[in-house]
């Protein structure tokens, strides 16, 4: 009786054992991958808008919160690039449509500034805040606003977009439009009760 009780206990401590060690080494697994290099072919992929080279990186499971070299993250590239889909199997991979660059940079103010209207509506309808600000304080609208984006900023207002918002300089978008003589969107922001 005794020596059955004991074989159950030890059977019990080895598969405990195991288990111990099959949990660690999925950790150090988990862990190794996050740390891996970025893979340059899936980044140089999202750059050039190559949708099928990403679905494939996808699938095999590639991280899709990595960041280039810059240390810009893929959605950004996306972003810049302005390609919906990609943007859109980014997020539904997992991207964070509000990841930043080490100052504060969105990808929907990267979208914004070069007048990438299909990104900006595929980053809104998916979760991009319209009033982040960078470490300037800057926002979308405002550099939308800076570059006479008319129908980015269109966009932007009609998801509440904040017109009023200040740069840590004391600038609104209104002002920035004015110093860079964009006409159009110093009427379009005024409509929208700029002050």
């Amino acid at each position: 009786m005794k020596k059955t009780n004991l074989l159950k206990i030890f059977a019990v401590l080895a598969l405990a054992i195991l288990s111990f060690a099959a949990c660690n080494t999925n950790t150090k697994n988990n862990t190794q991958k996050s740390n891996t290099k970025p893979n340059i072919s899936m980044i140089e992929a999202v750059k050039t808008g190559d949708e099928q080279t990403v679905k494939y990186y996808i699938k095999s499971g590639e991280d899709v919160n990595q960041k280039d070299e810059h240390g810009w993250p893929l959605i950004i590239s996306a972003a810049r690039q302005g390609s919906p889909s990609i943007i859109k199997l980014l997020i539904k991979a997992g991207a964070n449509v509000n990841d930043k660059t080490i100052h504060d940079f969105t990808p929907l103010m990267w979208a914004s500034t070069i007048g990438k209207t299909n990104a900006v509506k595929e980053l809104l309808a998916n979760g991009a805040n319209v009033n982040a600000k960078d470490d300037m304080g800057m926002t979308a609208l405002i550099y939308a606003s800076m570059e006479g984006q008319t129908d980015v900023i269109k966009t932007l207002i009609a998801a509440g977009a904040d017109v009023n918002t200040k740069s840590d300089e004391g600038k609104t978008a209104l002002t920035f439009a004015n110093e860079t003589g964009h006409t159009e969107v110093v009427n379009l922001l005024k409509q929208a009760g700029a002050k």
